[in-house]
């Protein structure tokens, strides 16, 4: 029997159902550590800091401030970790480059609440930080963003745990 033009049509396939997207928890990699304290291990931490698009700092010391000291600067790169001895040789690494990497427009520095680190940079050492990417700043966009205010200061352990699930 001739069927009818509609039958000959072919059906239009349902689109294939997609599977809900999962996050998948981060993943923790161990990093390389160096403690870097010569002026050979500052140069060869430095090769490396500066072919990197992205690093992490953190600066830790005595009421850090402008007032305080800062005694040890953390530098991390993709793979690397780097703890730099700035009581010892602070001035001296950053003369040999540390301070070009830090004020580095190409380089996006990864920190979070740049205020006491970025003072005592300036302060201690001439270096004006360049290229930053502040988490807390981050944070305090994204809530007013959603109407929550700006909830500062908030830590970065809180941060990590409400955004990364808690890995801490």
């Amino acid at each position: 029997s001739p069927q009818s033009s509609q039958e000959l049509k072919p059906r239009a396939k349902s689109p294939p159902k997609k599977e809900p997207k999962v996050e998948k928890p981060l993943e923790i990699r161990v990093k390389t550590k160096v403690v870097v304290d010569t002026i050979e291990l500052c140069q060869a931490a430095l090769k490396k800091i500066l072919k990197s698009k992205v690093i992490s700092i953190d600066c830790e010391g005595v009421s850090l401030s402008r007032t305080g000291q800062l005694t040890l600067l953390q530098l991390s790169t993709s793979s690397v970790v780097y703890l730099f001895d700035m009581m010892q040789k602070g001035q001296e690494f950053m003369n040999l480059g540390l301070r070009n990497a830090l004020q580095s427009k190409s380089i996006v520095k990864i920190i979070h609440d740049c205020r006491g680190d970025s003072d005592a940079l300036f302060h201690q050492f001439q270096v004006r930080l360049e290229n930053l990417f502040d988490t807390q700043l981050a944070f305090a966009i994204i809530c007013r963003g959603e109407d929550k205010g700006t909830p500062l200061p908030v830590g970065l352990n809180t941060l990590l745990k409400k955004y990364v699930n808690p890995i801490l």
